[in-house]
């Protein structure tokens, strides 16, 4: 054996032996150039001592006119080889024009998907890709010419999540590059040293693809400067890597500590939130859109201005974020929410329309809510009716409230005389007194007697109604959540 090949077969080992320490069902992408040629040869050399059962996959985009005879070949080369393979034909052009998207991204988006396929069909949990060391240095500089955080810096991981979020049946998979650490010019020269005859692509002259004007005219101007270019870029994508591994750390505790997934909304904190470095903050609201949809269009500009507002304070105003979602201050929390949100999508009671109440009896809300009525005597209440917390339930004297109550939304000029407070208040006041979210408002319910407010639902009974002393029958209102509505 050379000693090139000696070189990646030793690497390919060690990453095999982090990844699947047991060994088992291994997918390898195979394009048939010689960085996944390369790959291929050595986990078949390797198999064996591993414990791996490897199954190829390759994808034709369908942009070359060599492409169909590239699979054929890559077909064969498997067979020979006596290893199981898929093949598969994409038009990925059809793909990009419909999704608006580069062929670049599109060929992406096809590939990775093909392999998700693939992987589940044989019951693999770990993909292999030829990803060298030139790959990482083409993919930091890119990221660092569109514009990219620390994670975009840090590049490729060599044992990483599945690159594609969401997609169904990737949540446990793995993408593995074991090449992550040697240069297109050994996988060449092991291929050479193997007897193998990569295919060539031609399409990686052209340089209407960005990685290409990177890899063949950025790179060479850069190594006269640094003849180790390369190198450094792979060290540079390590340690930001490293900052990165760091950062979450501490992301993921204040993330604990100030942030919930609620009623398809993502809360946080405002007070914890404003305590946090600019950066972290950034970080933040990075997550706070991830755990909701894709982050792959939200720019820096956005984060920025929906922080800005974050900490400007004013409750009710919104920021914009990519797929539907924004940025919205409520008094306590800073909501990441869907655009068009509105109280019946959240966890508070909501009135779809007016209603009559019939005591004792029941009526709808929205959103599977329901507010049941009951007659109880004095005697009939639980020790602790008076101090409950509860704010779902309301204790009325029956007599005043009598058989029938209306039930509907906020109107200008609502006002009641709140129990415990002192006086007549506007109900627009008593609702920003106590912090209630703007959104919530318009449809929260309210219970009238004639035209009288006695209970604003969750909020506070009006004193008219209130149980006394010289109550003899009480009315009990109550509001439920029907999950299963």
């Amino acid at each position: 054996m050379s000693a090139i090949e000696t070189t990646v077969q030793a690497a390919v080992r060690q990453a095999l032996a982090l990844a699947l320490p047991g060994g088992g069902q291994l997918l390898v992408g195979v394009s048939g150039g010689a960085d996944s040629l390369c790959l291929l040869h050595a986990l078949r050399a390797l198999a064996l001592e591993l414990g791996l059962a490897l199954h190829v996959a390759h994808l034709d985009h369908g942009l070359r006119a060599a492409s169909a005879a590239d699979a054929a070949w890559v077909g064969a080369l498997c067979a020979e080889w006596g290893l199981p393979c898929t093949l598969e034909h994409c038009a990925v052009r059809v793909l990009a024009e419909r999704g608006r998207l580069s062929l670049e991204d599109a060929a992406r988006q096809a590939r990775y998907s093909f392999l998700v396929q693939v992987a589940q069909q044989v019951g693999a949990r770990t993909v292999a890709v030829g990803h060298t060391a030139d790959d990482q240095a083409e993919t930091v500089l890119l990221h660092l010419l569109r514009g990219a955080g620390l994670e975009g810096l840090a590049g490729m991981a060599p044992d990483a999540r599945w690159p594609l979020p969401g997609e169904r049946g990737a949540d446990h998979l793995r993408l593995l590059r074991p090449l992550l650490t040697l240069t297109r010019a050994e996988t060449e020269a092991y291929c050479a040293a193997a007897g193998l005859l990569p295919r060539q692509d031609e399409s990686n002259r052209d340089l209407a693809y960005a990685r290409n004007r990177v890899r063949l005219e950025l790179l060479p101007l850069l190594r006269e400067l640094n003849p180790g270019i390369t190198a450094t870029l792979g060290r540079t994508a390590q340690v930001i890597a490293g900052e990165v591994a760091a950062l979450q750390s501490i992301e993921l505790k204040v993330w604990a500590a100030m942030a919930a997934e609620e009623s398809g909304g993502v809360r946080l904190a405002r007070t914890v939130f404003e305590q946090q470095a600019v950066g972290l903050q950034r970080r933040l609201l990075r997550r706070a859109v991830g755990a909701l949809s894709s982050l792959h269009d939200l720019t820096w500009e956005q984060v920025e201005a929906a922080r800005r507002i974050a900490l400007a304070g004013r409750t009710g105003a919104c920021a914009s974020l990519p797929h539907g979602l924004r940025l919205r201050v409520d008094y306590d929390w800073l909501w990441i929410e869907p655009a068009r949100r509105t109280s019946a999508d959240t966890e508070w009671p909501a009135l779809a329309q007016p209603t009559q109440l019939h005591i004792p009896g029941e009526a709808a809300l929205a959103a599977g809510w329901r507010i049941a009525a009951q007659l109880l005597a004095r005697a009939e209440l639980p020790d602790d009716w008076a101090t409950t917390r509860d704010p779902w339930v309301a204790y009325l004297d029956a007599d005043a409230v009598g058989c029938d109550v209306s039930l509907r939304s906020r109107r200008p000029g609502d006002w009641l005389l709140p129990l415990g407070l002192h006086g007549r208040q506007k109900l627009s006041d008593l609702l920003i007194n106590v912090k209630m979210s703007a959104v919530y408002r318009d449809a929260l319910p309210l219970v009238l007697v004639g035209e009288a407010i006695a209970w604003v639902v969750g909020v506070r009974c009006d004193q008219r109604f209130a149980v006394t002393d010289r109550t003899e029958r009480v009315c009990v209102l109550r509001v439920i959540r029907n999950l299963e509505g």
